[in-house]
Protein backbone atom coordinates (compact mmCIF):
# COMPACT_ATOMS: atom_id res chain seq x y z
CA UNK A 1 0.00 0.00 0.00
CA UNK A 2 1.43 3.62 -0.98
CA UNK A 3 -0.01 6.60 0.45
CA UNK A 4 0.65 9.88 -0.91
CA UNK A 5 0.22 13.42 0.48
CA UNK A 6 1.45 16.84 0.63
CA UNK A 7 4.83 18.00 2.32
CA UNK A 8 2.53 20.28 4.13
CA UNK A 9 0.56 17.81 5.28
CA UNK A 10 3.62 16.01 7.37
CA UNK A 11 4.57 16.70 10.88
CA UNK A 12 8.27 15.96 12.52
CA UNK A 13 7.99 12.96 14.65
CA UNK A 14 9.48 13.30 18.01
CA UNK A 15 12.09 11.22 18.30
CA UNK A 16 13.46 11.64 21.78
CA UNK A 17 9.93 11.46 23.60
CA UNK A 18 9.83 8.28 26.02
CA UNK A 19 8.11 5.04 24.83
CA UNK A 20 5.02 5.63 27.56
CA UNK A 21 4.46 9.42 26.53
CA UNK A 22 4.89 12.52 28.61
CA UNK A 23 2.86 13.93 31.63
CA UNK A 24 3.06 17.06 30.42
CA UNK A 25 2.48 17.77 26.87
CA UNK A 26 5.00 21.23 26.97
CA UNK A 27 7.27 18.50 27.22
CA UNK A 28 7.00 17.56 23.74
CA UNK A 29 9.17 18.95 21.12
CA UNK A 30 6.52 19.53 18.27
CA UNK A 31 3.26 20.41 20.12
CA UNK A 32 1.59 19.68 16.51
CA UNK A 33 -1.98 17.55 16.39
CA UNK A 34 -0.29 14.76 15.52
CA UNK A 35 2.10 14.60 18.21
CA UNK A 36 -0.53 15.49 21.02
CA UNK A 37 -3.49 12.80 19.65
CA UNK A 38 -0.20 10.25 19.93
CA UNK A 39 0.59 11.30 23.21
CA UNK A 40 -2.76 10.96 24.48
CA UNK A 41 -3.20 7.42 23.04
CA UNK A 42 0.16 5.79 24.40
CA UNK A 43 -0.59 7.13 27.90
CA UNK A 44 -4.59 5.46 27.46
CA UNK A 45 -3.21 2.55 26.60
CA UNK A 46 -1.39 1.72 29.68
CA UNK A 47 -4.16 3.28 31.75
CA UNK A 48 -2.81 6.64 32.11
CA UNK A 49 -5.79 8.75 31.44
CA UNK A 50 -4.65 12.02 32.83
CA UNK A 51 -2.07 14.48 30.96
CA UNK A 52 -1.31 17.42 31.88
CA UNK A 53 -0.86 20.63 29.04
CA UNK A 54 0.47 23.24 31.40
CA UNK A 55 -2.13 23.60 34.01
CA UNK A 56 -4.95 22.40 32.15
CA UNK A 57 -5.29 18.85 33.17
CA UNK A 58 -7.03 16.11 30.36
CA UNK A 59 -8.69 13.39 30.70
CA UNK A 60 -9.47 10.58 28.24
CA UNK A 61 -12.42 8.59 29.49
CA UNK A 62 -11.90 5.20 29.75
CA UNK A 63 -14.97 3.88 29.96
CA UNK A 64 -14.00 1.12 32.62
CA UNK A 65 -13.67 1.46 35.92
CA UNK A 66 -10.35 2.50 37.67
CA UNK A 67 -10.87 2.27 41.41
CA UNK A 68 -7.38 2.33 42.40
CA UNK A 69 -7.48 6.01 40.89
CA UNK A 70 -9.65 6.86 43.26
CA UNK A 71 -9.44 5.48 46.46
CA UNK A 72 -8.38 6.73 50.16
CA UNK A 73 -4.66 6.04 49.55
CA UNK A 74 -4.82 7.86 46.54
CA UNK A 75 -6.43 10.92 48.13
CA UNK A 76 -3.11 10.51 51.08
CA UNK A 77 -0.98 10.88 48.29
CA UNK A 78 -2.42 14.14 46.66
CA UNK A 79 -3.08 15.91 49.48
CA UNK A 80 -0.87 18.82 50.31
CA UNK A 81 0.88 18.14 47.07
CA UNK A 82 1.36 20.86 44.34
CA UNK A 83 0.56 20.39 40.71
CA UNK A 84 3.65 18.30 38.49
CA UNK A 85 5.03 16.78 41.88
CA UNK A 86 2.84 13.67 40.89
CA UNK A 87 1.25 11.99 38.00
CA UNK A 88 -1.51 14.04 36.64
CA UNK A 89 -4.72 13.43 38.10
CA UNK A 90 -8.00 15.19 38.85
CA UNK A 91 -7.32 14.84 42.79
CA UNK A 92 -4.07 17.53 41.53
CA UNK A 93 -5.97 20.10 40.20
CA UNK A 94 -8.68 19.79 43.46
CA UNK A 95 -5.94 20.07 45.57
CA UNK A 96 -4.48 23.30 43.77
CA UNK A 97 -7.94 24.78 43.82
CA UNK A 98 -8.90 24.27 46.86
CA UNK A 99 -5.17 25.49 48.56
CA UNK A 100 -5.29 28.63 46.65
CA UNK A 101 -8.87 29.06 48.03
CA UNK A 102 -7.98 28.34 51.83
CA UNK A 103 -4.30 31.06 51.02
CA UNK A 104 -5.85 33.44 49.44
CA UNK A 105 -9.34 33.53 50.57
CA UNK A 106 -10.72 34.12 47.58
CA UNK A 107 -13.43 32.35 45.69
CA UNK A 108 -12.46 30.18 42.79
CA UNK A 109 -13.89 27.35 40.15
CA UNK A 110 -12.79 24.45 38.25
CA UNK A 111 -14.21 24.32 34.93
CA UNK A 112 -14.76 20.66 33.94
CA UNK A 113 -15.65 20.81 29.81
CA UNK A 114 -16.09 18.08 27.11
CA UNK A 115 -18.66 16.59 24.47
CA UNK A 116 -21.47 14.26 25.14
CA UNK A 117 -19.98 11.19 26.91
CA UNK A 118 -16.54 12.28 27.94
CA UNK A 119 -16.91 12.20 31.46
CA UNK A 120 -17.56 15.16 32.60
CA UNK A 121 -20.26 13.49 35.48
CA UNK A 122 -17.75 11.47 36.60
CA UNK A 123 -15.08 13.72 36.58
CA UNK A 124 -16.84 16.23 38.82
CA UNK A 125 -18.09 13.39 40.98
CA UNK A 126 -13.88 12.65 41.78
CA UNK A 127 -13.77 16.48 42.31
CA UNK A 128 -16.28 16.75 44.82
CA UNK A 129 -15.18 13.17 46.49
CA UNK A 130 -11.50 14.94 46.87
CA UNK A 131 -12.87 18.01 47.67
CA UNK A 132 -15.18 16.47 50.77
CA UNK A 133 -11.93 14.64 51.97
CA UNK A 134 -10.09 17.70 52.52
CA UNK A 135 -13.06 19.25 54.10
CA UNK A 136 -14.13 16.38 55.71
CA UNK A 137 -12.64 17.17 59.20
CA UNK A 138 -16.42 18.99 59.62
CA UNK A 139 -19.22 17.56 61.11
CA UNK A 140 -22.77 18.34 60.85
CA UNK A 141 -25.19 16.14 62.98
CA UNK A 142 -22.60 13.64 63.55
CA UNK A 143 -21.91 12.98 59.95
CA UNK A 144 -18.39 14.26 58.28
CA UNK A 145 -18.83 16.11 55.02
CA UNK A 146 -17.50 13.26 52.83
CA UNK A 147 -20.44 11.29 54.21
CA UNK A 148 -22.60 14.09 53.30
CA UNK A 149 -22.02 14.66 49.97
CA UNK A 150 -22.55 10.68 49.18
CA UNK A 151 -25.78 11.18 50.86
CA UNK A 152 -26.66 13.92 48.15
CA UNK A 153 -24.97 11.71 45.20
CA UNK A 154 -27.25 8.63 45.86
CA UNK A 155 -30.21 11.58 44.98
CA UNK A 156 -30.12 11.62 41.36
CA UNK A 157 -28.11 9.46 38.76
CA UNK A 158 -28.77 12.42 36.51
CA UNK A 159 -26.54 15.63 36.15
CA UNK A 160 -28.65 17.68 38.18
CA UNK A 161 -27.26 15.89 41.55
CA UNK A 162 -24.20 18.28 41.20
CA UNK A 163 -26.35 21.42 41.72
CA UNK A 164 -27.43 20.04 45.26
CA UNK A 165 -23.84 19.20 45.92
CA UNK A 166 -22.65 22.50 45.44
CA UNK A 167 -25.14 24.20 47.24
CA UNK A 168 -24.13 21.20 50.39
CA UNK A 169 -20.74 22.31 49.77
CA UNK A 170 -21.07 26.01 50.18
CA UNK A 171 -23.48 25.43 52.81
CA UNK A 172 -20.29 23.42 55.07
CA UNK A 173 -17.38 25.15 54.43
CA UNK A 174 -16.81 27.79 57.78
CA UNK A 175 -15.91 30.94 55.56
CA UNK A 176 -17.67 32.59 53.26
CA UNK A 177 -16.03 32.05 50.73
CA UNK A 178 -17.31 30.45 47.72
CA UNK A 179 -16.23 26.80 45.48
CA UNK A 180 -17.98 25.97 42.34
CA UNK A 181 -17.17 23.17 40.37
CA UNK A 182 -19.08 23.86 37.59
CA UNK A 183 -20.08 21.48 34.37
CA UNK A 184 -19.90 22.32 31.08
CA UNK A 185 -22.36 20.33 29.14
CA UNK A 186 -21.18 18.79 25.75
CA UNK A 187 -23.45 19.00 22.42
Amino acid sequence: MTVVSRLSKLHPKDTDAPTDGVDDMTKLAYLHEPGVLYNLETRYKINEIYTYTGNILIAINPFQNLPHLYDASAMKRYKGEKVGNLSPHVFAIAEAAYRAMINEAKSNSILVSGESGAGKTETTKMLMLYLAYLGGHTASEGRTVEQQVLEVRRLSNSGLWLLLLLHVWLWLIPRPIVFTCMLALGQ
